[in-house]
Formats: C-alpha cells, structure tokens, sequence
C-alpha cells in the first residue's frame, strides 16, 4: 500500500487532463498551469480572508498549518482524497484526473 501513495506532486499532475472540446480561449493551458503550481506548494495554501468587521479570518487552525508546514505532497493528498475518495493513487495503470470547463457566460435557459 505505501507504493501507493504519491510521493511528489508530478505523481497527480502527469494524470490531469482538460477535456479541450469544452474550453475557452486557451483555459485548458492556464488551469494545468495553474493546478500545477498549486499542488507544487507546501502545506495548507492561504486561505485568509477579510471578515465583515474587517478581521481576518483563516479557515485552517495554527495547529493544522504548522502540522503540514513543508509537507510537499500534502496538497495532492487532498486533491486525490476530493476526487477519488482516497489518498491513494489508483491502482489502474493508465487512470486520469478529468477537468471539465465550462462557458457559463450565456443565459441558462429554462
């Protein structure tokens, strides 16, 4: 099982793929660019923000940012634990991560 588990982001970011039928003006490029980058990061991502009274507010504790502090793989931990249910890679040889984009620009019509 540990041979499972991913030991650097490249491990998820070589499996994401943007269905390119579905995307806009090259968003297929930006959001690999962009998931790449963030799963390359350490530990929680900021997530502060201004409350209404103008105090910042962080949606993780000190305890939790300082426990995954420098953890390289943590990011795609939780990116494989939101999409498949694990934090495990999958045991399939050729699986992928599908992105889909959408262009919510246009009406919803009823």
């Amino acid at each position: 099982m540990a041979g499972r588990k991913p030991t650097t982001p490249a491990d998820l970011i070589s499996h994401i793929t943007v269905d390119p039928h579905l995307t806009l003006q090259n968003l297929d490029n930006l959001f690999l660019l962009w998931i790449s980058r963030y799963l390359q990061g350490t530990g929680h991502p900021s997530t502060t923000h201004q409350g209404s009274n103008g105090e910042l507010i962080d949606f993780v504790s000190g305890d939790m940012r300082r426990e995954q502090q420098g953890q390289k793989v943590y990011r795609a931990e939780r990116l494989l634990a939101l999409v498949t249910g694990s934090e495990l890679l999958p045991t399939q040889e050729h699986w992928t991560i599908k992105v889909r984009v959408y262009n919510h620009t246009k009406p919803y019509s009823c």
